[in-house]
């Protein structure tokens, strides 16, 4: 009985390493295809981020992430890129690790939005301007498309239109059907705005699951404010940096709030 505990045990830890193995593979992979934008291959990981096993032995790790959902290879001969699947296991990362990876975001952002004076009191007058000069300040900060809709003026205020298509890919650039899809999803911005409901912010809505375009290609964050009572949240590429993007939103709400 002692020696099978052993192999259980031996097996387990063997099991627990594999995991872990993955999981760092697979974190590497969407770091790097956030950075490039291109299909990633094995010797490019094993080269660039030193996880101390062989091309071979990723290779095999990327086998097994494709054939469960979190990887997808474009082409025969090339390397792969991250699914939804695998972009919400980066979140799940950078939430499960929130003190190390936000802090430093946060006592930056902290700042200039205090020099906006969003943790005063708004009243109906002011707030149209000092959530005008959030929404831009967020906008530059991020890159992306930020857009605030507050519900008692009935309102939607959006800067940084010229982001949506960063790390977007030339043919989908190139593509009117995409350019068509963007438009209709912004002229009924507001109206999803309405309907959308967070119950701990930031809520966060990749590919698929984002409501807000009609295209999977991007993602957004969503935060409720209280003063006023508002939705404030950006919409910008799949391979936005959400660490980054969510210390925004995140340091926002809790100064606001």
């Amino acid at each position: 009985m002692v020696v099978r505990g052993k192999i259980e045990k031996s097996q387990a830890d063997k099991s627990k390493r594999k995991k872990y193995r993955k999981d760092i593979i697979l974190r590497a992979l969407v770091e790097e295809y956030t950075r490039t934008g291109e299909p990633v291959a094995s010797e490019v990981l094993n080269a660039r981020y030193r996880l101390g096993v062989s091309s071979a032995t990723i290779r095999n790790h990327f086998v097994f992430l494709t054939e469960n959902g979190y990887l997808f290879k474009p082409y025969i001969s090339s390397g792969r890129i991250p699914t939804d699947k695998a972009w919400k296991f980066f979140v799940k990362v950078i939430f499960d690790d929130e003190e190390n990876v936000l802090s430093r975001w946060e006592a930056k952002f902290s700042s200039q939005f205090l020099k906006i004076g969003l943790e005063s009191s708004v009243n109906s007058q002011s707030s149209a301007t000092k959530i005008k000069k959030l929404v831009g300040l967020v906008s530059e900060e991020s890159h992306t498309l930020c857009f605030c809709y507050l519900f008692q003026e009935n309102e939607l205020i959006k800067q940084g239109l010229k982001y949506m298509f960063q790390g977007l890919a030339a043919e989908e650039l190139l593509s009117l059907k995409l350019l068509q899809k963007i438009a209709e999803s912004l002229e009924q911005l507001d109206q999803k705005l309405k309907n959308i409901e967070i119950t701990q912010p930031p809520l966060v809505l990749i590919g698929k699951d984002n409501p807000l375009i009609k295209s999977d290609q991007f993602s957004s964050l969503l935060t409720s404010l209280s003063r006023p009572k508002a939705i404030l949240g950006i919409l910008g590429s799949k391979r936005m940096p959400y660490d980054k993007n969510i210390a925004i939103l995140k340091t926002l709400t809790n100064l606001i709030n």
